[in-house]
């Protein structure tokens, strides 16, 4: 039986335009459709999207670096897709942190600006994605709001519910500076090289601390991918492997993994 927090107790921590993040437990929330303040009308695609989260979740098992999903509890109206039982992450997301939105005890600020932590972020954004590939996904929204960070100062893949199965359509997609240009992506669908591109979004987010073309709108950013016109990386490690991304080089996310061990710049900054 799960245990329940009253509903009085009970806190919004974040939600976006299908679903709520509230307390549930200590070290543990609930995602749901409806929360205290928080309801989604008409709940349809929440529903949806919560289903399809759980059912990754389930499928996936067990992995270091993506967040912990220990089952599901039904909520009051629900329409079946009952509430996620999720780990909850200490310092909330990469991007909420280089935005130094999510305060940090003093004493860790010069371990997440260490470029070896923020390497190790990457990796492990890589081996959290290769699990989600091999067990043919799409996660269709890679992004540095999309990867927590917990109490060990590991990072996390988190949101599954706009994913796709490979091969049909997802129930969302990524935000711009994100976004796979129609030229990369074969017949207008997810693909593992759609979230190899916002990879390369979120390495260069992680290396530099914003988002790619974050001194122009989001319209102007899509049309410069468009034309395939990405931000200079020449100055970062491992550039070449984060242009790589974005121009579609890649096939599978073990082949930018394999590419960034053989950087020497890298390989001598982070164990791997």
């Amino acid at each position: 039986m799960h245990p329940v927090v009253p509903r009085s107790e009970q806190t919004v921590l974040n939600h976006g335009t299908t679903a709520a993040v509230i307390t549930y437990t200590k070290g543990r929330v609930i995602k749901t459709h409806a929360g205290p303040k928080v309801r989604f009308d008409p709940p349809q695609p929440s529903i949806k999207s919560l289903i399809r989260e759980r059912e990754i979740y389930e499928a996936l098992g067990e992995h270091p670096y993506i967040l912990k999903y220990y089952g599901s509890i039904p909520m009051d109206g629900d329409g079946g897709a009952s509430a996620l039982w999720l780990e909850r992450a200490e310092y909330d997301t990469i991007r909420s942190i280089l935005e130094h939105s999510t305060p940090l005890p003093v004493e860790l600020l010069p371990i997440v600006n260490d470029s070896r932590t923020r390497w190790r972020w990457i990796f492990q954004l890589i081996s959290a994605l290769a699990h989600l590939h091999a067990h043919s996904f799409i996660h269709c929204d890679i992004s540095c709001r999309n990867i927590v960070v917990t109490s060990s100062l590991d990072a996390k893949l988190i949101d599954f519910g706009s994913s796709a199965i490979l091969r049909e359509k997802g129930l969302g997609a990524e935000e711009a500076r994100y976004s796979c240009p129609l030229k990369i992506l074969a017949n207008k669908l997810p693909s593992f090289q759609s979230d190899i591109f916002a990879l390369g979004s979120a390495m260069y987010e992680i290396l530099t601390g914003s988002p790619p073309y974050n001194d122009i709108t989001s319209e102007e950013a899509e049309e410069r991918f468009e034309l395939l016109q990405f931000p200079n990386t020449a100055n970062l490690g491992a550039g070449d492997v984060i242009l790589g991304c974005w121009m579609g080089k890649f096939l599978a996310v073990t082949q930018v993994e394999s590419e960034l061990k053989m950087v020497t710049f890298t390989a001598s900054l982070i164990d791997l």
